[in-house]
């Protein structure tokens, strides 16, 4: 297993789970109960309504089998992901899910980047 060094930036797994979490149509009370957490744990991997803190693999690993994604999906590059989810292990990811799921990942960047604006250089 990887270091917890080696794990990707906060941020990114933020985008990522807001994603996945978008490509699953998940709430953040059905995210949180299938890693057995509560919502609020997933506020604070996602950095909504709270400080964002990351994830642990074993968070990531349950975020990415409920969601129905590979665990791959929190680092790996998006024109990869063929490699890594081939269609016969994630059929939807290579049709509707994988626009949507690029949709949510584009909008989770472009409310991170207001955030961050708003809360001025340096911030989270």
């Amino acid at each position: 297993m990887a270091s917890i060094d080696d794990r990707p930036e906060p941020e990114e797994v933020a985008r990522r789970v807001r994603a996945a979490q978008a490509y699953a149509k998940l709430s953040r009370e059905e995210l949180g109960r299938a890693i057995g957490k509560s919502g609020s744990v997933i506020d604070e991997i996602t950095g909504k309504r709270s400080r964002l803190r990351g994830a642990s693999w074993e968070e990531l690993r349950a975020i990415a089998a409920r969601c129905g994604l590979p665990f791959e999906w929190f680092w790996a590059d998006f024109d990869q992901l063929g490699e890594i989810a081939p269609a016969s292990r994630a059929p939807a990811l290579f049709n509707e899910g994988m626009t949507s799921a690029r949709d949510a990942l584009d909008d989770a960047r472009i409310a991170s980047a207001g955030l961050r604006r708003a809360r001025g250089p340096g911030s989270i």
